[in-house]
């Protein structure tokens, strides 16, 4: 009788420390999945003032006027150079903001238990 008790008392205990292994590791993916969410909020702020700028500028080369967004004088080369820097600026930034989300989409897969990105699926062995 003890004994069938000090084995269901050490089946509790492991159950229990598996659980708080769960936990631990949940949380751990929500804190990561967190800080990505803060990072694309960031480039999205970005993006948008870089937009901004595009749109200046690129209105800047059907006009007359020639003054960057400080007011200094700018010449058409250096308003396509501003607009060439200025694109790929732009499409660095869209590209760190899609793998930041493929991330969020990776981590959130396990955290639901589904498939890890490797392609195996959480409970299968190595």
């Amino acid at each position: 009788m003890q004994r069938q008790e000090l084995m269901e008392t050490r089946k509790s205990l492991v159950d229990t420390a598996d659980s708080m292994k769960k936990q631990e590791v949940n949380s751990g993916l929500m804190v990561r999945i967190s800080a990505l969410n803060a990072l694309i909020n960031s480039i999205m702020q970005e993006v948008a003032e870089i937009r901004r700028e595009i749109e200046y500028y690129a209105g800047l080369s059907q006009t007359n006027e020639r003054n960057d967004l400080d007011g200094n004088f700018i010449a058409v080369v250096d308003v396509r150079k501003k607009l060439a820097d200025l694109k790929k600026k732009l499409a660095i930034r869209i590209s760190e903001r899609n793998s930041y989300e493929g991330q969020i989409r990776a981590l959130s897969l396990l955290h639901s238990g589904g498939a890890i990105p490797d392609g195996k699926q959480k409970d299968t062995p190595p």
